[in-house]
C-alpha cells in the first residue's frame, strides 16, 4: 500500500525530484516524507524550470505559501544560540504547528518562555513605529496557537 501511494506521489512531482530524493529506496511514507523535508531547499531551488504537462480540469495545480504559526522574513533567522534545554510545560510548538523560537530557534520552547527573551530586544526611542500587517498577523496567529 505504501509503496503504491508512494509512486502516485512521485508521479505527481516534477521528474527532477527522482534524481534528488531517490523514492525507489523508499519502504514506507515516513522515509519519503524525511526525504523531502531534508532536500526541502533544493528542491525548491531547482524547480525554476516549468515542464510542459498536461493538467486535469478536476484536480488544477495551485500555487500556495505556507508557513509554520507565527513565521515572518523578520523572524526566520534567530540572533541566539539554540537552546534545547529549556522545554515549555505549555505544550509543543509541533503539536500546534508553530513556528520555532525566535530568539534561539528552538522548537523545544515558546518565545516567552526562552532565556533570551530580554537579551534579544531591541532598545530605540522613537516617535512613531510602524509595523507590516503581515508582521502583526504573524504575531496574532502565534499567541493564539499559544493560549489555545
Amino acid at each position: 500500500m505504501d509503496r503504491e501511494l508512494i509512486n502516485e506521489i512521485v508521479e505527481g512531482a516534477p521528474s527532477f525530484w527522482r534524481s534528488i530524493i531517490t523514492p525507489h529506496l523508499f519502504q514506507d511514507l515516513e522515509q519519503l516524507r524525511l526525504s523531502v523535508k531534508f532536500h526541502e531547499d533544493s528542491l525548491l531551488n531547482m524547480g525554476g524550470a516549468k515542464e510542459n504537462t498536461q493538467q486535469s480540469p478536476y484536480n488544477p495545480f495551485r500555487n500556495v505559501h505556507v508557513n509554520l504559526v507565527g513565521w515572518t522574513k523578520a523572524t526566520s533567522n534567530p540572533q541566539f544560540p539554540k537552546d534545547d534545554s529549556n522545554v515549555s510545560l505549555h505544550g509543543m510548538l509541533d503539536e500546534k504547528g508553530a513556528r520555532p523560537c525566535r530568539h534561539c530557534g528552538s522548537r523545544k520552547h515558546w518565545d516567552r518562555d526562552c532565556k533570551y527573551t530580554r537579551k534579544g530586544e531591541k532598545r530605540a526611542r522613537a516617535n512613531m513605529v510602524t509595523t507590516a500587517a503581515e508582521d502583526e498577523q504573524a504575531q496574532e496567529d502565534y499567541d493564539n496557537a499559544y493560549y489555545k
